[in-house]
């Protein structure tokens, strides 16, 4: 029965407030997740002076966060936490990641914030596009639509935008950049 699912809500989400900021964070998640899988390595020898192979660490430590990330979300949505939840916690863990890769230029502080940052970034998207389908469950292709397209926009802007800002500034600008997109 389809009426089942209005009732789990107080209101009734309104396309314009709660959809347009799934699709927002569509776009966001994806461009949170882009600018640090291209730059990470190049920040690490900049910034934090790593030699090249340990700075492609980073995305290893980055990659282990995200897996985990994933793992404990399968587990933690089924009865404890609440994909809202989520949703609103881990840009606020992923904006203090990338304010300590701005402020610490430690290698091992850089290593263990990639692994947060990785943590923090991954599922939200996949969380973003559920959420949409079950708020607005009578058009769940065209909802789920509005977010993937929101993310691969995100996909192909980041990359361009974010190389502007290297080519017309430093290493941290681009991160500076990633901390407003988190924020």
């Amino acid at each position: 029965d389809d009426h089942s699912q209005v009732s789990q809500f107080l209101t009734e989400p309104e396309f314009w407030k709660e959809g347009l900021a799934l699709i927002i964070i569509g776009f966001t998640s994806t461009a949170l997740l882009t600018v640090s899988q291209i730059w990470l390595p190049s920040y690490g020898q900049e910034v934090a002076g790593m030699t090249a192979s340990n700075s492609v660490q980073l995305l290893s430590y980055y990659s282990i966060g995200s897996l985990i990330s994933v793992l404990l979300l399968t587990i933690l949505l089924k009865k404890i936490v609440k994909p809202v939840t989520v949703i609103l916690l881990y840009p606020i863990i992923t904006l203090i990641a990338v304010i300590v890769i701005l402020s610490v230029h430690i290698p091992l502080v850089l290593s263990i914030t990639c692994f947060f940052l990785g943590f923090s970034t991954a599922g939200i998207l996949q969380l973003a596009i559920s959420m949409m389908t079950q708020f607005f469950w009578k058009k769940k292709g065209t909802v789920t639509g509005f977010v993937s397209t929101a993310s691969s926009i995100a996909s192909v802007v980041l990359p361009v935008a974010t190389g502007l800002i290297a080519k017309n500034g430093d290493m941290a600008h681009i991160f500076i950049f990633d901390s407003i997109v988190a924020f």
